[in-house]
């Protein structure tokens, strides 16, 4: 079996999803060639880095997607995409794992709604037509049951009980779930020499690779 995709006027590739077979086509697809997805259903053609010690764009996806790594923290400058790159990855995320939920963290709430969720639901935009229950509220992306991204301050996140938001356990969700939590800096960290221009950043993902079906 193969997967069918509609191409539109911009380039961008929609798989036609029409039944779990489908499903299960796109998660492989995710896992075998993230760098693949990225650029060709999302646009971003993710760049590589120049040593194994300095990850690229396509490392982190491929760490995430092909090597499934639990947790994953990487240092970085600005300006390297990583707003990008953090847009792409729940959506990505949503493909490999269908009726998963993911919770997006970073500095304050206002730089989640006004920085890190706009990104998201633009490249998530670009996949409509196969999602056509999805509904967004604020800081809430919903495409079916069981299926949540929501994005919230990571004080929020820290005041969680048994490791999971009320928010999400409000909507019923549990460990039972694939899950991801990202978490996309706003505030530089300063390195110790003090200057503005050798400013790192982190960003961490952390991820659960549970085998559960849809």
């Amino acid at each position: 079996m193969t997967l069918d995709f509609l191409t539109r006027k911009n380039g961008i590739k929609v798989p036609k999803i029409q039944s779990i077979d489908d499903y299960k086509l796109l998660a492989d697809l995710v896992h075998q060639d993230p760098c693949w997805v990225c650029k060709n259903m999302y646009g971003v053609d993710p760049w590589r880095g120049p040593s194994k010690d300095e990850p690229g764009q396509a490392e982190i996806l491929e760490a995430i997607f092909q090597e499934r790594h639990t947790k994953l923290c990487i240092a970085s400058g600005h300006a390297t995409g990583k707003t990008y790159l953090s847009g792409v990855i729940p959506n990505m995320w949503f493909d490999a794992n269908p009726w998963s939920y993911i919770v997006v963290t970073g500095a304050g709430h206002g730089s989640v709604k006004n920085q890190l969720i706009p990104r998201i639901r633009k490249f998530a935009r670009l996949q409509t037509e196969r999602r056509p229950t999805e509904e967004w509220k604020g800081a809430t992306w919903t495409v079916s049951d069981n299926w949540v991204l929501i994005g919230i301050s990571q004080t929020r996140a820290k005041s969680r009980k048994g490791g999971i938001p009320w928010e999400i356990r409000s909507m019923g969700l549990n460990r039972g779930h694939w899950r991801c939590q990202m978490n996309h800096p706003i505030c530089a960290k300063p390195s110790t020499a003090g200057s503005s221009h050798s400013s790192r950043q982190t960003m961490t993902v952390t991820c659960s690779w549970e085998i559960r079906s849809p």
